[in-house]
């Protein structure tokens, strides 16, 4: 049996086992709610449904990650690197020095500002701006990017403040900050 038949059969399993237990439910009007165990017959007690819970989340993932893990190597990759890239970061040119150069002189411009703008997925773009003005610093002018990271996670991460943050841009040379 080829793989891609294997896939589908493990895709249909659990699609039919979803609707069974649907309609189960359905059949015997609906989730009871304060049943810790099972459906059908009580197979384990648990303590609390918050223990409950817990446990069946942690089952449901162990069979999420199974799952995924088989069919990722049930599967053969049907993309290059090449179709992959600007999809995967890894793979993803990131921009250099020598391609700002490109641009420029394709552009016909003598002087290019790198404004870098922050982002969910990256923080901002201030390390390749300083590689490219410290090679050629009188062609490239940096307006650095403020790492707002703190705001957008509800204060998870800890940053510097702004104001240190603009101290810091302005000794490494920024030109302006965005």
């Amino acid at each position: 049996m080829k793989k891609a038949h294997l896939v589908i059969l493990a895709a249909l399993a659990l699609v039919a086992t979803l609707a069974l237990g649907t309609a189960y439910a359905a059949d015997k009007g609906g989730i009871y709610i304060g049943v810790k165990g099972g459906y059908i017959a009580v197979v384990s007690k648990f303590p609390s449904e918050m223990a409950q819970n817990f446990w069946l989340a942690a089952f449901a993932f162990i069979a999420c990650f199974t799952l995924t893990l088989v069919i990722s190597l049930a599967t053969e990759s049907k993309k290059t690197d090449e179709e992959l890239k600007g999809l995967v970061y890894s793979l993803t040119p990131k921009i250099k020095a020598d391609h700002l150069l490109k641009i420029a002189a394709a552009t016909g411009a003598e002087r290019m500002g790198i404004v870098c703008i922050p982002a969910r997925e990256i923080v901002n773009a201030n390390p390749e701006a300083f590689v490219a003005k410290a090679r050629h610093p009188d062609r490239f002018f940096v307006f650095g990017a403020l790492d707002h990271s703190r705001f957008w996670t509800g204060g998870k991460f800890r940053t510097p403040p702004l104001a240190e943050q603009v101290d810091l841009l302005q000794a490494l040379g920024c030109d302006g900050i965005k």
